[in-house]
């Protein structure tokens, strides 16, 4: 089951593919038993009650499952009526760039639908639009899978290397805040994850602007290799005291390494582990981070990259053009 969208002055009307709706339909033969069951009760035998009681429940048990796909019609009919009112500006030009952050909570808001029921839905569903066929998770934030914003997307890294290309293009500066614990694992985002990652990536090795970092909470494994890390090119790099810098999250990795042991004892190791592998001072000893500063001196730092980054060039290998 899917549905279509159409667009008239700035209308947007949806309908949806009802060939899957049967209809209830009686033989003549059961009507006729129907009527006589109604019109002669007492001088019915017991075989008649018994056969006319059996294909009564078919009857019931038939109509009970076109009730279920009409049910499922509906809340297929409001799912996307809220994912219009939320993509307007998509279904209208269709711009990917107009597409809005948008989650299953604020579609179920809008719908009083339980989030699961808007995910089996979004999971499983088409929408057949002016400018092609999409699926309804298509248009949901792939980012947005934790509250803090903590993982790269298929669509964010997409979205940032375009910005940086343009930023490049245009020789101006690119300043990056990195909050990133590891990649969305989905099996929609793993099919384009690598692709979009080494996109990323390029674009920012491959950027000659001025490029500061400013690692805020969490830099992870490959992820952060990935955002604008002195490993790629990064100019100058701050991490705000508190940041955490490493290969993994310190309570992952005292699971790992003392798998089995008691909670007291992870705790413990966990906590060993962040001060010699993740904090911010043990990044800086290993050339992973320039300067260690507090948040509020952030802005401070920054514009003192970019002044002394002011006159910056940079020489490349002769080439047409990139690969990736």
């Amino acid at each position: 089951m899917g549905c279509m969208l159409g667009e008239k002055n700035n209308t947007i009307t949806l309908s949806l593919n009802d060939r899957n709706v049967p209809e209830l339909r009686l033989s003549k033969e059961f009507t006729e038993l129907l009527e006589e069951h109604t019109t002669n009760k007492e001088n019915q035998s017991k075989e008649s009650k018994d056969t006319f009681l059996f294909l009564r429940q078919k009857v019931d048990a038939a109509q009970g499952f076109i009730n279920a796909i009409k049910q499922r019609q509906h809340t297929l009919s409001i799912t996307m009526q809220a994912i219009i009112d939320f993509q307007k500006p998509f279904f209208l030009e269709g711009d990917d760039s107009l597409l809005k952050p948008m989650i299953l909570k604020d579609v179920a808001e809008r719908t009083k639908l339980d989030i699961s029921t808007v995910s089996r839905v979004s999971n499983s569903k088409y929408v057949q639009t002016n400018y092609g066929i999409y699926p309804l998770k298509f248009f949901f934030s792939d980012g947005y899978t934790t509250e803090k914003g903590e993982e790269l997307s298929v669509r964010g890294c997409e979205k940032a290397a375009d910005f940086i290309n343009f930023c490049d293009a245009f020789s101006i500066p690119v300043l990056s805040l990195t909050n990133v614990k590891g990649f969305k694992a989905t099996k929609c985002a793993e099919k384009g994850m690598a692709k979009a990652v080494a996109k990323l990536t390029y674009a920012f090795a491959n950027a000659t602007v001025p490029k500061v970092n400013v690692i805020t909470k969490k830099a992870f494994g490959s992820a952060y290799v990935a955002m604008n890390s002195k490993a790629i090119g990064a100019d100058v790099t701050f991490a705000w005291d508190k940041a955490e810098i490493g290969t993994m999250d310190a309570k992952l990795a005292a699971k790992i390494m003392y798998d089995g042991e008691g909670a007291d004892v992870l705790d413990a190791k966990a906590k060993e582990y962040a001060a010699l592998q993740n904090s911010a001072l043990s990044a800086a000893k290993r050339g992973y981070v320039d300067y260690i500063i507090s948040a509020a001196e952030t802005r401070k730092y920054v514009i003192g990259a970019f002044e002394m980054l002011y006159s910056k060039r940079e020489d490349r290998p002769a080439k047409k053009h990139g690969t990736v």
